[in-house]
């Protein structure tokens, strides 16, 4: 059985976290071919690869699964909530999966064994400062010389392509001539 999932064009912003329902050594084998597992495990086009990680719940260890979601993902914490007892707990290979990786195409993913779906959730998107700068390089107006214009085409070269245009015209009707 496998889950559905759609990914719309131009996704940005969501961090989907699966589990691999693997042997730690398989678990291996998987991250060692994940450019061509992870795809196929999804029924989806290649991924790009730098937006997906392969890895061992256990390589967490001292920072947790959330934490890592948080700090090292963007994942919004309060997104996370109530998922985070249930993602602590998660033990053996786990597999990241962010919106970029689909490189802004349409997907329907269906996830198929060994991943097994545990959730999705937004990165944590802060608004930028509205405050003034006050640096000393931030300051004044930007000044400059206006753009260079284009030097204009000599006008006598306009005659020479029509002239030569001309010229092969010529030439290529005599040629029909003779034929």
């Amino acid at each position: 059985m496998s889950d559905t999932m759609t990914i719309p064009q131009n996704e940005f912003g969501q961090v989907r976290l699966f589990a691999l329902d693997l042997s730690p050594e398989d678990a291996r084998s998987f991250a060692d071919g994940a450019v061509i597992r992870l795809p196929e495990a999804l029924e989806t086009a290649p991924l790009d690869m730098t937006y997906a990680q392969v890895f061992d719940a256990a390589d967490l260890a001292g920072v947790g699964l959330t934490d890592y979601l948080i700090e090292g993902q963007g994942v919004d914490p309060d997104a996370i909530g109530a998922d985070r007892p249930r993602l602590d707990g998660l033990t053996g290979g786990l597999v990241i999966v962010t919106s970029r990786a689909f490189k802004g195409a349409a997907r329907q993913l269906r996830v198929h064994p060994p991943l097994r779906w545990i959730g999705t959730w937004p990165e944590a998107h802060t608004a930028p400062s509205l405050e003034r700068l006050t640096a000393e390089s931030a300051m004044g107006a930007l000044t400059g010389a206006a753009p260079a214009a284009m030097p204009d085409q000599a006008p006598h070269m306009n005659r020479y392509i029509v002239l030569v245009m001309a010229l092969l015209g010529l030439i290529l009707m005599a040629g029909l001539a003779f034929l």
